[in-house]
């Protein structure tokens, strides 16, 4: 993880910011809900019948953001936290075992504005990498890369103090290893995609 970390840090401290820009920091902190799709899929379900599944539930998430800024350009560094329980269907009931995953990402970033009112209202086109941290409930680690893109709207507040609203995807491998579903079961890519709302505070320009 540290080995992540660091590289995580040095993407962001390049500052990829056009040449002769003055480059101005801000910090930002979004909550929002996420939904996971895909993570595994029923092999036996080819004719017809009730197909069932395992994922993670829909997890409440926090996100911290460091974000470097020089004209319209962006980069920066989001560190999401969540924790989501384990959902079992079969196509007409759930069950949900509570509190089975935790999930730390690091997710490296690059966004340029698409558009801005005269009121300053922007529009923004967000896309990098992610590294997923999972802790299962009985302890088992494991780690999962991926991709994300994103477009958030935002808006002055007061001084340098801005909200948002933010629309997201992730791409990334099946939560389970190899040999840990049940016989029906196969792994599948899976997908989160998450609507946030957040404060940044930081100057716009």
């Amino acid at each position: 993880m540290t080995r992540h970390c660091a590289i995580a840090l040095s993407l962001l401290a390049a500052g990829v910011t056009p040449p002769h820009a003055a480059a101005q920091w801000s910090m930002g902190l979004d909550i929002g809900a996420s939904h996971f799709t895909g993570a595994s899929f029923d092999t036996s379900a080819g004719g017809g019948g009730a197909a069932a599944s395992l994922r993670p539930q829909r997890p409440l998430v926090l996100a911290l953001r460091l974000e470097r800024a020089a004209a319209r350009v962006r980069v920066g560094l989001g560190v999401l936290r969540a924790r989501a329980g384990l959902v079992a269907e079969n196509g007409t009931a759930a069950a949900v075992q509570k509190g089975f995953f935790t999930l730390l990402e690091l997710a490296p970033e690059g966004s340029i504005r698409l558009a801005e009112t005269g009121a300053g209202t922007e529009l923004r086109l967000h896309a990098g990498p992610l590294v997923d941290f999972w802790t299962l409930e009985e302890g088992d680690n494991r780690t999962r890369a991926g991709a994300h893109a994103a477009l958030s709207a935002g808006w002055p507040i007061a001084g340098r103090v801005t909200g948002s609203v933010r629309v997201a995807a992730a791409l990334t491998g099946s939560v389970f290893d190899a040999g840990e579903l049940p016989s029906q079961l196969a792994r599948r890519a899976m997908w989160r995609r998450t609507v946030s709302v957040g404060l940044r505070y930081g100057k716009r320009r």
